[in-house]
């Protein structure tokens, strides 16, 4: 009778792929008996299996067979030997309490743990007397491991993201002009923790109505198999959504802004390394379109990591997105002479030096601008003046200071509105305003 006992270093025998696993053996050998080895063995592999029926006819009867499809991928093996070797000669185990300490280093490009129904990956620790002409006695303790990436090994992950998808509806004759649904993200590798800002631009060209936009943010995990041929099951779950209950006219372009939260209770799957068990996630956005048709779809990948961009101004302390404030521009001026639809040309406001610079007198003179007002200089991109304006005779004067302003509240006014005030105030009589 043989009693085994590991205890790993860490109580939740949670490991992160490159840390090493140490653990301590204790073995309570209850009677002597001969084994030829004693040893320890770390391993990590994966598996996927299901079952498959189809209908075969022979000599007139038809049967179901049921077919088996699996799939196998090893990463890592190591066996240590505490007595013997594999082919050694037979050892006398005698009855007392034996104690040995046992180290490996993981790999560090391993998958996370995972158990399913269409397969797993699993971590075990295995301590086996080799008996020979007899049945083995050995013991088997799991431990888990944690995929690690980092998101600094990939910088496209940071580049800003716009998919645009496409959709055409009706057919032949009928077709209507394409509805883009474009995704738009500020990158595509985040971390648990972070804030997904999502953008959805939706265009629609075509004279279908869309009633309403969803998005969601899915995990979608994939199965192979490779015996006896190879096959693919997968498993989807939404992790975050979002509707949009507005809806999106023919030839009208709407924008929809929302933001997921990556919730870091949530256990999100790593599989580096695995070949036949593997995770995607991506933004799924679909619009939900009016009549018969079907709806449109545009989905996005993401990559989530453990370790996030350093240096990564966008996001805070937690690693949240900071939405960045665009400080306003100067106004736009419009060139009168471009043709409808024509650009607007941002210009900034001139300085005072620019202004006293380029007008010889204060006052816009009538051979200059045909105007009345200071005398700016601002002009359209094209040469035009900003308006025009009635034109009216003014003396080249520099404006009244403020004191003289004070003593003489009149305007200056031209030499014949002068003459016409003098000859009407001489006759005694009212005078009347001058002609507009």
């Amino acid at each position: 009778m043989v009693a085994f006992t590991i205890d790993f270093d860490k109580p939740d025998k949670n490991y992160i792929a490159g840390e090493t696993v140490r653990c301590k053996i204790q073995i309570n050998v209850h009677s002597k008996f001969k084994a030829r080895s004693l040893s320890v063995r770390f391993k990590g592999f994966a598996h996927t299996e299901w079952t498959k029926s189809r209908t075969v006819t022979s000599g007139g009867k038809t049967r179901t067979v049921h077919d088996r499809y699996t799939g196998d991928q090893e990463f890592f093996k190591s066996v240590q030997f505490f007595i013997g070797s594999e082919n050694s000669g037979e050892h006398e185990i005698e009855a007392k309490t034996y104690y040995y300490e046992a180290q490996f280093i993981l790999p560090e490009n391993l998958p996370s743990n995972i158990e399913h129904s269409n397969g797993h990956i699993r971590y075990n620790v295995k301590v086996k007397y080799d008996i020979a002409w007899g049945f083995d006695k050995d013991y088997t303790a799991p431990f888990s491991v944690s995929s690690k990436l980092d998101l600094n090994e990939f910088p496209e992950l940071r580049e800003p993201v716009k998919q645009i998808k496409e959709k055409i509806f009706g057919c032949c004759c009928c077709e209507s002009d394409p509805m883009q649904m474009i995704n738009l993200l500020p990158k595509k590798g985040f971390v648990p923790g972070d804030v997904i800002p999502i953008t959805i631009e939706i265009d629609n060209n075509s004279d279908v109505r869309i009633d309403f936009i969803k998005v969601k943010l899915k995990e979608h995990t994939n199965f192979i198999t490779h015996s006896p041929r190879t096959d693919t099951r997968s498993d989807s779950r939404t992790l975050n959504e979002h509707f949009f209950h507005t809806a999106v006219a023919p030839f009208q372009k709407k924008i929809f802004e929302t933001t997921f939260y990556l919730d870091p209770s949530i256990d999100y799957k790593l599989f580096n390394g695995c070949a036949i068990i593997y995770t995607e996630y991506f933004i799924k956005s679909e619009a939900e379109s009016s009549g018969c048709h079907t709806n449109p779809e545009n989905s996005t990948n993401i990559t989530i990591g453990t370790i996030p961009f350093i240096n990564n101004t966008m996001t805070n302390g937690s690693n949240n997105v900071v939405p960045v404030m665009m400080m306003p521009s100067a106004p736009a001026i419009f060139n009168p002479t471009a043709p409808p639809g024509g650009v607007i040309v941002e210009q900034p406001l001139p300085s005072y030096h620019e202004i006293t610079a380029n007008a010889p007198s204060p006052f816009m003179s009538p051979s200059t601008s045909g105007g009345i007002g200071w005398n700016v200089g601002l002009k359209t991109p094209s040469g035009a003046p900003l308006a025009s304006t009635e034109k009216i005779d003014q003396p080249d004067l520099p404006p009244p200071s403020f004191e003289e302003s004070q003593k003489n509240p009149k305007l200056v006014l031209s030499e014949k509105a002068k003459e016409a005030e003098s000859g009407d105030m001489g006759n005694g009589q009212a005078s009347a305003p001058p002609p507009e």
